[in-house]
């Protein structure tokens, strides 16, 4: 078993690869884990590759592999043979086939719910691009008024569009709900667009003199819609 490289260790090598050149990239997998990839610029070479139950741990994994120079998926992970588990072969660590349901801290839980990020070295500082989503909710004040009086109520998101917001009953039970519909919108969000009148991608990008301040000043940064689809 290789020895585990310490905590503190982790974000040097991470960062020396951002140096040269590296952009390391987030996701979670369709099964849940955690993935971590260091590549040579955004959809470049693949450098280096991490994936836990946990975040911390993934970048833990992605800079070790970043350090031996990439390794073969199987030699880290091993294999895993279902209709002869003998024949499945260990690898540096376990494999996993999901990841934590129950987040654990601030970049496991971003990345838990299906949000990335992108980690760069730019003009002598280190960014943290947070790649999420912003979602437009009826205010709870208005679904309360609406559905104890059942009269319409019109609204302002923070984006400067108005939705009215109607009484109904929901079908099979007959409780009283809430129904929301878009009135007077912006044009950015007409045509093909209309569909960021209710959801939209969001960037929070911090950078600083260390990768860790970069991901806590993106953490702290005001969210700020973006053009993609």
């Amino acid at each position: 078993m290789a020895r585990k490289l310490p905590d503190e260790k982790k974000f040097e090598v991470i960062e020396g690869a951002l140096r040269k050149g590296g952009v390391m990239h987030a996701f979670m997998s369709g099964g849940g884990l955690r993935v971590m990839r260091i590549e040579k610029g955004r959809h470049g070479k693949l450098l280096g590759y991490g994936e836990h139950p946990y975040a911390d741990e993934a970048l833990r994994h992605v800079a070790e592999d970043f350090a031996a120079g990439g390794r073969p998926y199987d030699k880290v992970y091993g294999t895993c043979n279902f209709d002869n588990p003998k024949k499945s072969k260990k690898g540096i660590y376990d494999m996993y086939l999901t990841g934590a349901s129950a987040p654990d801290g601030q970049l496991d839980a971003w990345i838990r719910k299906g949000s990335t990020f992108d980690a760069r070295y730019v003009d002598g500082q280190y960014e943290v691009d947070l790649r999420g989503w912003g979602e437009m909710r009826t205010p709870k004040d208005v679904i309360d008024r609406v559905t104890k009086t059942g009269k319409s109520e019109t609204f302002k998101d923070e984006r400067g569009n108005e939705y009215e917001a109607s009484f109904m009953r929901f079908p099979g039970n007959g409780e009283p709900g809430c129904s929301t519909k878009p009135i007077n919108v912006n044009p950015k969000y007409t045509g093909n667009k209309q569909h960021r009148l209710w959801m939209w991608h969001t960037s929070q990008i911090g950078r600083a003199d260390t990768l860790k301040e970069a991901f806590d000043l993106a953490f702290k940064a005001t969210p700020v819609e973006t053009d993609e689809d």
